[in-house]
């Protein structure tokens, strides 16, 4: 159980590896594709060296790591969380700062008290932050946040999702007192938003309304450069900016119109790059919810579109529980194999970034495909 654990963590500043042990070996290509897909600040900017840059990060995430350990482990000794002990102490640390969310209890979060909950939300959340920018917070520039348009939109969201899903649990009465709704309402909210996939109760029996609000909350994602999975909140920003830019020109023609993040432009190469992603990420999601769907009819399993979509999201996205029969008090083990292997294959292509996937799995295949 503690080498699941840490195989999590380990994994959990993914993208530091990938730019130290993969991009340098692809050359001129590896500087483009590490352009398209960090496209806030670069791993570069921190220092001229990013073998440097991934040392100071991992400082940062062990530092990050230490604190969350230290809380936890107090209010275990404090009378606070009597069932967190030491082990499980480090269990939750090597999943809640990597978004691996993997717990080793078998009800996930719900077996912990509210002080653990409470507790874990706020780290949840830092792991969603482009750990450039937070390290840049600390150590340099403490308003770069407030510069930051990624930043700025992923807490907008978080700022809004979580009262909405905590009122309409309020009003659907879910729960007795207005602590446990606006916990659980925030913590669910974050879980999935972040990709984290943690669980404080069975939120597959609440109101159909907020189950959809969960669902559009697992589309919008984190921040780019975070330990979390999923398609990032750069990439929508873009998108909706590139909507908005042909919609002007449409009106006025002959404007020249750049893309712009706050100060910063973005080059046309990389716009196109977030939007190939963008619509390969769109592509996986549909196609590989019609073959749950399709698999699952063909065993005779009763899969609605819903559990479908959603346990199709879930693993490309690397989030962990979807919705109904997938759900976090649910199961993967009724899915036909071919069902499972196909998601093997999406939870490894989204904790790539999707087109890294296929780039380092075939790239003959890709060079011919591009020749013919």
């Amino acid at each position: 159980m503690l080498w699941r654990q840490l195989t999590q963590w380990i994994a959990g500043m993914g993208i530091l590896a990938l730019a130290v042990a993969i991009l340098p070996r692809l050359s001129a290509g590896g500087a483009q594709f590490l352009d398209a897909e960090v496209p806030g600040p670069k791993l570069e900017r921190l220092t001229p060296h990013i073998v440097e840059t991934a040392r100071r990060l991992w400082l940062l995430y062990l530092g990050c790591s230490g604190v969350l350990l230290v809380l936890l482990l107090g209010a275990h000794y404090g009378g606070l969380a009597p069932n967190m002990t030491p082990y499980q102490a480090v269990a939750h640390v090597f999943t809640t700062v990597p978004s691996g969310g993997f717990s080793p209890e078998a009800r996930s979060i719900e077996a912990c008290p509210p002080t653990v909950q409470w507790l874990l939300i706020p780290f949840m959340s830092v792991a969603a932050t482009n750990f450039t920018l937070l390290w840049q917070t600390i150590f340099s520039n403490p308003t770069a946040p407030a510069r930051d348009t990624e930043f700025k939109v992923y807490l907008s969201i978080f700022a809004v999702g979580s009262p909405l899903v905590s009122v309409m649990l309020w009003g659907d009465g879910q729960f007795a007192t207005i602590e446990e709704t606006l916990r659980q309402g925030t913590f669910q909210t974050a879980t999935l938003l972040i990709t984290t996939g943690y669980a404080s109760t069975d939120f597959a029996v609440w109101g159909s309304e907020v189950i959809v609000v969960l669902l559009i909350l697992m589309f919008a994602s984190e921040c780019v450069g975070s330990t979390s999975g999923g398609l990032k909140v750069m990439r929508w920003v873009v998108g909706f900016k590139v909507i908005g830019r042909e919609l002007f020109q449409m009106i006025h023609p002959s404007s020249v119109h750049p893309m712009c993040l706050g100060r910063r432009i973005v080059k046309e190469p990389v716009v196109r790059g977030i939007l190939i992603v963008i619509l390969a990420y769109l592509v996986l999601v549909v196609g590989g919810a019609g073959f749950v769907a399709a698999d699952a009819h063909r065993v005779g399993l009763d899969l609605t579109l819903k559990e479908s979509l959603s346990g199709t999201l879930a693993v490309l996205g690397n989030i962990g529980p979807g919705f109904g029969t997938l759900g976090s008090m649910g199961t993967f083990k009724v899915l036909p194999v071919p069902t499972k292997l196909l998601m093997c294959l999406l939870m490894v292509a989204g904790r790539l970034e999707v087109m890294t996937f296929p780039v380092v799995a075939g790239p003959e295949l890709l060079a011919g495909v591009a020749l013919d």
